[in-house]
This record gives C-alpha cells, structure tokens and sequence, in this order.
C-alpha cells in the first residue's frame, strides 16, 4: 500500500511541475504537505517567496515501502535573500527544541546508512557499522534526518556541510504519525525504532533553508 502511494505521489507531483522552467509552485507544495497530519508540517512556508537555479531540484518527497519503513516530506529553498533568511532564523531560534551543526560530532541521524543508489532503487540500505546505532552520546539527542537531497541529487552525502544550522522543532517516539503502518525501523536505536521529527535548517553562506518532516 505505501509503495502505491509513493508512485501515485511522485506522479502526481511531476504532473504538476510546469516543464517549461522546472519551477514547484505554492500549489504543489501545499499538495506536498497536505499527505501528511497538519501538526507535523506546520512549519512548513504557505508560500513559496524563491526559486531554485534550474541545476537544483527545489522540492523533494520520498514514501518509504513496507521495507524501508520510513517517510518523508522535504522543501529544499535556493538563492533566499538575507532578509528571507532572517526571518526564518529567528522563527527557528523561538520554536526550536533543540539545534545543532552540521559539524556536530554526535548526531542522531534517522536514515543514516541511505545512500544515493538505495534511495534511487528504493533498495533496503546495509547497516555498515552498527555501533553507530548505539552511542551513549544520543541520549540527550533529537533525531534529523541525513538531508541526502540537499543539492542536486548527484552527490552522495550523509549529512549537510558545515554551514549549516539545523533546528528540530518536534521529535517525538511511537508509531502512530502516519495513516499507513510503519514497522520498527533497523537504521534507529531500540528506543527509537519509531517515531518522528520536524524542523529547519539554514545555512546563511548557502543562501538554503530546508524544511523537512521524517517519520519512520
């Protein structure tokens, strides 16, 4: 059911994209938003005030299948003016539970073995180094995502650059913030296993703010 879901929505969004000049307007990403309960991607713009270069995708979603047990909204904005940026700063600082680097040495990330060829082939990622799952230093910590879309989709990142500020705005453990079952998902801690989380991240030099929501 979930792979259905992802193809129809995928579709539905290319569908709505004007080829002309690649641009994903506010239609499309009240569409994008709209998959999911309202509280959860509340921090998400009505609008969309800029557009991307064309060598960027300026939007990104991905549903998880029954395999990969993980989904995902995520809003990349490009080229945002200081006074944009600014704004969205101070929003984050004021409704932020937590906020990290990008540089931080401990973080709790979601999907953290997703690489570019699983995502593309929505193929079950290999946990390379399970002690990863199980520092003490995560205790303390709220879970984000690995961002592995950032740019253009060719790089094969696990997280984003150093100038980059992340704020988690709501993190919360469970497994009812989806209408579709999502079975313990193996890239988590045991005490994370489901769960979701919400936030922004800002990189000023980049002139990028990327909204996301990931539940899994």
């Amino acid at each position: 059911m979930i792979k259905n879901m992802q193809i129809l929505l995928l579709l539905l969004l290319s569908c709505n994209i004007p080829t002309n000049n690649n641009r994903f307007d506010s239609k499309n990403l009240q569409k994008l938003t709209s998959n999911f309960r309202s509280d959860l991607v509340n921090q998400f713009p009505k609008f969309i005030y800029h557009h991307k270069d064309e060598d960027y995708e300026n939007a990104k979603v991905s549903l998880g299948d029954n395999e990969k047990h993980n989904v995902g909204a995520y809003f990349y904005e490009y080229n945002a003016d200081k006074s944009y940026i600014d704004s969205i700063e101070i929003l984050s600082k004021g409704r932020a539970l937590a906020s990290y680097f990008a540089t931080d040495t401990c973080l709790l990330i979601v999907n953290r073995f997703e690489t570019r060829a699983t995502m593309d082939s929505f193929a079950v990622p290999e946990i390379t180094d399970s002690s990863l799952l199980y520092k003490e230093c995560y205790s303390n910590k709220l879970p984000i995502p690995n961002f592995l879309d950032y740019l253009d989709g060719k790089i094969n990142r696990s997280i984003l650059d150093s100038s980059f500020v992340i704020y988690v705005f709501g993190a919360k453990k469970g497994d009812d913030f989806y209408n579709e079952q999502l079975l313990p998902y193996a890239q988590m801690p045991k005490e994370w296993r489901n769960g979701y989380s919400k936030g922004i991240a800002i990189s000023r030099e980049k002139r990028t703010v990327i909204y996301w929501t990931v539940i899994w």
